[in-house]
């Protein structure tokens, strides 16, 4: 059964199937123009401004080392938020919020390091994100 109070947001990188949990996630945005940074971190795709704030666009598909397609838009993008600190990872589709379970003795398909567990939300499974994994990478590069 499925526990109402425990959701994530469901979205795809090509054709993988991601999530990312619902406390992390502050919002859904539509990346405004980006500001090129200098001789910065491959995975900083740049910054933008976002409600008077500054902040990094990340490259979800180098990070998790999947193939990007070459007709992928950089316009859509997750806002999350780790310790304090507020971070953007670019996505291709964003599928909607739904309630989630936990699903065992199932491989994944994201490195493990950056996946919490696998899991279903009606017919979909997906790689739940580890968000604290990802962001200590982002500060350690």
């Amino acid at each position: 059964m499925l526990n109402l109070q425990t959701r994530a947001a469901f979205f795809r990188l090509g054709q993988t199937l991601l999530a990312v949990d619902g406390d992390v996630l502050r919002q859904v945005l539509t990346v405004p123009k980006l500001s090129s940074v200098p001789r910065s971190q491959a995975s900083l795709l740049g910054l933008f401004a976002e409600r008077g704030n500054i902040l990094p666009l990340f490259d979800l598909h180098f990070l998790l080392g999947l193939s990007a397609t070459a007709s992928r838009s950089l316009d859509l993008a997750l806002l999350v938020e780790y310790q304090g600190s507020s971070f953007a990872l670019s996505i291709d589709e964003m599928l909607g919020f739904f309630p989630y379970e936990p699903l065992k003795d199932l491989p994944m398909s994201v490195q493990q390091r950056f996946s919490k567990s696998m899991i279903q939300s009606g017919n979909q499974q997906a790689s739940l994100l580890d968000i604290a994994s990802i962001a200590h990478q982002l500060m350690t590069s």
